[in-house]
């Protein structure tokens, strides 16, 4: 039992991490996007799909 609930907070741990990586990603692509950057470049820097950041900029 104490196994399952190890693996279950690992678990909710890695997903919170992930999800700060992502939220930081976009902050990093909305300032370059302020900046003037284009989205390749954006793309280069964040790891961000370019349709996604297209979507940042409307």
């Amino acid at each position: 039992m104490k196994a399952v609930i190890d693996t279950a907070q690992q678990e909710g741990i890695a997903k919170g991490i992930e999800q700060g990586r992502k939220e930081r990603d976009i902050a990093l692509a909305l300032n370059a996007i302020q900046e003037g950057f284009d989205d390749e470049l954006i793309h280069k820097i964040t790891g961000l799909p370019i349709e996604e950041i297209k979507q940042l900029r409307k």
